[in-house]
């Protein structure tokens, strides 16, 4: 209550009930990508392409299928690094980066795979070849999350840096599945 009967009354133009800004891409910090991308042999790459296209469909109103696009992201790498390069450019003019080649690149080593996992032969070759391509995709893809980051204003990804229960149990579990299957494969093989 005020002392002054004659004053303004005063009250806060603020409600409780603002709704939390949407960004428009996935924001996620350099170390949770890298952990939670190699922990998941790669599998988190279909998450992150998810994850993308759900942020870019609620922030736009847009009408498309977000499972869809991260299930067949071979045909839609393209179109959404060329979305977040408009967008980084327009947040971020002196920001530069290759789209195109960023997602051919992604693109190639999906594809490339694939192609390795049902060729025959030296199977060390074979393995060797499987792990380094996942090293070199999960680069290639990082370069579209940094773009993401400073398209949303957030280029260190802090807004979501912070790793979750789910996030550790794929962290810890993961690649304790991946050894106990090589291990059972090792098993029956011989």
């Amino acid at each position: 209550m005020q002392d002054n009967i004659y004053a303004v009354p005063e009250s806060s133009l603020h409600t409780e009930s603002e709704a939390p800004v949407v960004q428009e891409f996935y924001v996620v910090s350099k170390l949770k990508f890298f952990l939670l991308f190699f922990c998941t042999m790669g599998l988190y790459g279909f998450y992150w392409n998810y994850r993308s296209w759900k942020q870019y469909k609620i922030a736009n109103n847009e009408d498309m299928w977000p499972v869809a696009r991260a299930i067949f992201s071979i045909f839609f790498t393209h179109s959404l690094y060329g979305i977040i390069d408009m967008r980084a450019v327009e947040k971020d003019s002196s920001y530069k980066w290759s789209p195109n080649l960023w997602a051919t690149l992604v693109v190639v080593s999906i594809i490339a795979d694939n192609i390795s996992g049902r060729v025959g032969g030296n199977e060390t070759l074979v393995n060797s070849f499987i792990f380094f391509n996942l090293i070199a995709r999960g680069l290639f893809m990082f370069q579209a999350q940094k773009a993401a980051n400073i398209a949303c204003g957030d280029p260190e990804g802090i807004s979501n840096s912070h790793f979750s229960p789910l996030n550790f149990l794929w962290i810890f579990m993961f690649p304790i599945i991946f050894v106990v299957a090589v291990i059972a494969a090792i098993l029956f093989a011989g």
